[in-house]
């Protein structure tokens, strides 16, 4: 597949993020398709899409039934979703003149102004890094604009809190990614990736009053970071005010955890996880019960004997960095041009993981979504290959996303349709033995 993009595709910790990355990987003249987003709710999800100018957003019960349907008017194409403390969500969107969020709450009522708050308003490029509520009500986003990273929070009102724009976070010349989680003390930690030959990894620590607290240009994590989507950094919040990273440097892919004060506290480099030859693609990171979970594809070697497909691995980290499965390969494609696309994670809630996954020949037709769980000892739960998620959906199957119910089933939406452009968001909900509880073709989201 070649690479078409060009630098100002920068960074975001949510789904733009994974698109903006995938689209670097994008072959053909089909345009690509416009992925959701999807957010936890306390008793189901809720999905948006943008589209023709407004964002809609939809709530869904475990069962797949619509509880609320409500758009934000003055959207963007590209939107985000993030929950917040009181069962509600709040979405994000990039217009020409800025950044934008509108709060719904959790029985479908717009909280601000109908074209919601702006929380910059700076022309240009800007995408974001992470959108995160706090349990005080208040919401600190995190974004980049050229090559700085920003930062604003913003309290019930919708009202600005730090400088009349936005904090300064970081600065890069060569600035490719950033993502960022909540410190549980109404901060961020935020991670970014520079290009190069290597790139670097770098950290930086905001405090709930937006004042940068570790060294101005932030901590050095890694100075060997493949550029592109194998380098790339994912990361989770490590619920004591730091976080565990996962990212690619030229030798393969490693995991570091940073406590609040900037300390490294797992091996110097990170725990490597894979080595260079296996070249790791697509990777996510989530916390689960006591321990941390990473699951990565990675792309067959042209060198192997006998030839292999892609395969998609999994780990689980003590809070020490120990390793406690051993390299688990979930899933390896049929055949080398099977590629894997869009690796999705979540805690199990009982030590385990579940996961999804694309797999197909081109990103712009056909595809089969993919999801299989693994219990907290590393053992697949849902047969050798795991299951399909839509077994009787023809043609084009795309961009999975993920969330876990509170009864433990496993909820999906994808995009779901005769091709990449005329398709539609379809969900689907697994039960805890991999059996589909939806229609085998899902049910219909959004046309």
């Amino acid at each position: 597949m070649t690479r078409t993009c060009s630098k100002i595709l920068v960074a975001s910790t949510l789904l733009l993020a994974s698109l903006l990355l995938l689209a670097c990987t994008w072959g053909g003249s089909q345009p690509m398709p416009i992925a959701p987003s999807v957010a936890p709710a306390p008793d189901g999800m809720t999905v948006a899409r943008g589209r023709e100018g407004e964002v809609h957003v939809k709530r869904l019960d475990g069962e797949g039934e619509a509880v609320w349907d409500t758009s934000v008017r003055n959207g963007s194409t590209w939107c985000e979703l993030a929950r917040d403390d009181t069962g509600g969500v709040i979405v994000g969107w990039n217009q020409a003149d800025g950044l934008y969020l509108q709060r719904i709450s959790s029985d479908g009522r717009l909280i601000w102004e109908d074209g919601g708050v702006a929380v910059s308003d700076v022309a240009g490029v800007q995408v974001f890094a992470g959108i995160l509520p706090g349990d005080s009500g208040d919401i600190v986003t995190v974004w980049t604009h050229d090559q700085e990273i920003r930062a604003q929070k913003v309290d019930e009102a919708g009202s600005r809190l730090w400088k009349a724009n936005s904090v300064l976070v970081g600065r890069a010349s060569d600035l490719e990614r950033a993502v960022a989680v909540q410190d549980h003390q109404g901060g961020a930690v935020v991670i970014w990736q520079s290009s190069g030959a290597p790139g670097t990894l770098r950290a930086q620590h905001i405090d709930s009053q937006g004042n940068v607290l570790w060294h101005e240009d932030g901590i050095l994590m890694s100075e060997q970071v493949t550029s592109g989507l194998g380098g790339a950094p994912e990361v989770v919040d490590d619920g004591q005010g730091g976080a565990v990273v996962a990212w690619g440097p030229p030798d393969g892919l490693y995991a570091q955890r940073v406590g609040p004060e900037g300390q490294r506290l797992w091996e110097e480099r990170g725990v490597q996880l894979t080595a260079a030859a296996s070249a790791p693609v697509d990777k996510r990171v989530a916390r689960g019960p006591e321990a941390f979970l990473v699951v990565w594809a990675e792309a067959p070697q042209p060198t192997a004997d006998p030839p292999r497909g892609w395969t998609v691995y999994a780990e689980k980290l003590d809070a020490t960095g120990a390793k406690l499965w051993d390299k688990v390969p979930v899933f390896t494609s049929p055949a080398p041009d099977d590629n894997v696309h869009t690796v999705e994670l979540v805690s199990d809630g009982t030590g385990g993981a579940i996961t999804t996954w694309r797999v197909g020949k081109t990103a712009t037709r056909g595809g089969i979504t993919r999801a299989q769980r693994l219990d907290g000892d590393g053992e697949l739960q849902w047969g050798q290959n795991g299951v399909s998620v839509y077994p009787e959906a023809s043609g084009y199957q795309g961009f999975p996303q993920l969330v876990r119910h509170s009864s433990g089933r496993a909820l999906v939406v994808s995009l779901v349709g005769p091709s990449s452009d005329a398709a539609e968001v379809r969900g689907q909900a697994i039960g805890t033995e991999g059996e589909l509880l939806w229609s085998p073709s899902g049910k219909a989201v959004f046309p």
